[in-house]
């Protein structure tokens, strides 16, 4: 399930934000450090480099 959540969130944020508000973050790092003490794989790092690399704004809108 903590897996499920963190691909959840990637594709949410990553795929169709492309900004991450600092709460959500805060709420996938928790459930990564959880992961990775029940012994998660290193598939969600990658996920998780990317998540860590988005701007914690909303980008502006150019118009």
């Amino acid at each position: 399930m903590l897996r499920d959540r963190i691909i959840q969130a990637y594709n949410h944020y990553c795929d169709d934000k492309k900004w991450i508000p600092i709460y959500a973050l805060e709420s996938i790092n928790a459930c990564f450090r959880s992961y990775e003490a029940l012994g998660g794989n290193g598939v969600i790092n990658g996920l998780m480099e990317q998540l860590n690399d988005l701007p914690n704004y909303e980008p502006h809108q150019k118009g």
